[in-house]
């Protein structure tokens, strides 16, 4: 993730107009970790983040498949959350 923070900060430093995505693989993601990358992210003043959930389709990685198959869905209540930090989500 530092490297990606790094990029960020770049970025925003350039005013580079910018779209924030997170690809989450649900299996492999808890709640917690989407909740301090949403402190991460409004710490640095963005508000607006695009959650992408995994598709399998297209992934190079047979073990990444395996490991965390499609899910469409954040656990009840997660979306709430974040949007307290970061306001502005959209769930792709």
């Amino acid at each position: 993730g530092a490297a990606a923070f790094a990029s960020l900060d770049l970025l925003q430093r350039a005013g580079v107009a910018l779209e924030i995505r997170t690809t989450v693989p649900l299996d492999l993601t808890p709640p917690e970790a989407l909740r301090e990358l949403a402190r991460q992210l409004a710490d640095r003043g963005v508000r607006s983040w695009v959650l992408q959930m995994f598709r399998p389709t297209g992934c190079a990685s047979n073990a990444l498949v395996a490991a965390a198959p499609a899910g469409t869905q954040l656990p009840p209540g997660l979306l709430t959350e974040l949007t307290k930090l970061v306001p502005d989500i959209v769930v792709r």
